[in-house]
């Protein structure tokens, strides 16, 4: 990984010194103050950070606290004199330094410690490369397999999981592996409810009850999973969230909570009205009836992100031109009527690929009816063709 560290001292005869010692063997940067420290980090991102304890304006607690919300997954050391040996045990303590040493110091010390803290970093990196892009994969692999099987039951949740990131990206809240998961894990439990209880173009009353079993039950499952209870939580607090959000850039992990859990709710109500032919002004006034609290920028996000026009007709496209990220306007069935893939779902390769085996068996497909948004996403040339 191509780490960078951040020396801040407002001695610049130390920074001096640090770059005459460490610049072969480190990627150095420097800065004289907090706030300048602050400005670079802004900009420019740091494994490692050492700060000075005792600078004027902004010490180095209170710039450690700062730089958190500016770049919380940086590690953090400090350097200190004996005098605030005490301050800087209790930051270590609380978890704000991963280690402190104490003036004076030889650069040798530090470029060992700093190569500890780059190690924890790149530890770090790694876990939320797993947790982020590893997991999340494979749960979408597992969401396809499921689909495939169980089509009736399931096959909505990607339009939900597109319909949640679009509401997460216009209320300004950041990507967390957290939202990533409880979406698609919603999946596994409308899974495990019978086809009776999973129907399409169901009532509002008849949705609610499917979503609570379905929050309960992909709950009770994810919660045996390590490192997965945030995850539970959101899924668990979906059906009785009032609609409302906290600081965006909050990391307390009840606000993380209750901010998926309200993103979530809003966009399965969503879908299911697409779905069911509502109108957006009919749509809107039921999610503010049945969230009380609902955010305001939230309730703009679910306007703007509602489609202004429900169609009401599709777009025929021969299998031979599909292409990822087409969706469906219809269900797609196959021999004897069985349902391959619900409305509403977005085309992987995956998709695509067995649809060509499908045919290449059979002989003849009809054409795939997809959605009018997505084909002229997808053929922007052919604003006015029919068929592809």
């Amino acid at each position: 990984m191509d780490n960078r560290v951040l020396f801040v001292d407002d001695d610049q005869m130390l920074l001096s010194s640090m770059e005459r010692c460490l610049g072969l063997k480190l990627n150095l940067d420097t800065a004289l103050s907090g706030p300048e420290a602050l400005d670079r980090m802004r900009s420019t991102t740091y494994s490692v950070v050492v700060s000075d304890m005792r600078m004027p304006g902004m010490d180095g607690v209170q710039f450690i606290e700062k730089a958190r919300q500016v770049a919380k997954h940086t590690v953090y050391m400090m350097l200190t004199g004996n005098q605030d040996v005490q301050t800087a045990i209790r930051a270590v303590n609380e978890g704000q330094v991963f280690r402190f040493l104490t003036k004076p110091c030889r650069p040798e010390e530090i470029a060992a410690a700093v190569a500890q803290a780059q190690h924890q970093y790149d530890l770090e990196a790694s876990e939320r490369e797993l947790l982020n892009k590893t997991f999340v994969g494979a749960l979408g692999v597992f969401a396809d397999i499921v689909e495939t099987l169980q089509p009736r039951l399931v096959g909505r949740s990607g339009k939900t999981e597109q319909i949640f990131d679009d509401l997460r990206q216009r209320c300004l809240l950041p990507a967390r592996w957290e939202y990533k998961v409880a979406a698609k894990v919603l999946l596994l439990g409308f899974a495990m409810q019978t086809q009776q209880q999973s129907g399409v173009n169901v009532s509002p009353t008849q949705a609610n009850m499917q979503l609570n079993r379905a929050c309960t039950t992909a709950a009770r499952i994810v919660q045996r999973i390590p490192r997965l209870d945030p995850v539970a939580e959101i899924i668990r607090c979906v059906p009785t969230t009032d609609g409302a959000l906290v600081h965006a850039n909050s990391e307390d992990p009840s606000d993380v909570i209750l901010n998926g859990a309200a993103l979530l709710r809003v966009a399965h109500m969503i879908e299911a009205m697409v779905d069911s032919g509502v109108e957006c002004a009919i749509a809107m006034e039921a999610i503010r009836k049945t969230l009380p609290a609902l955010n305001d920028k939230l309730a703009a996000a679910a306007r703007d992100a509602y489609p202004s026009d429900i169609e009401v007709e599709g777009v025929p496209v021969d299998i031979e031109n599909l292409q990822p990220g087409l969706v469906l306007f219809e269900d797609l069935t196959g021999a004897g009527g069985a349902t391959l893939l619900r409305s509403g779902r977005e085309l992987s390769q995956t998709h695509i690929e067995k649809l060509k085996e499908e045919k290449a068996s059979r002989g003849v497909l009809p054409p795939v009816i997809v959605t009018r948004a997505s084909f002229l996403a997808a053929f922007p040339e052919a604003v006015t063709a029919q068929t592809v």
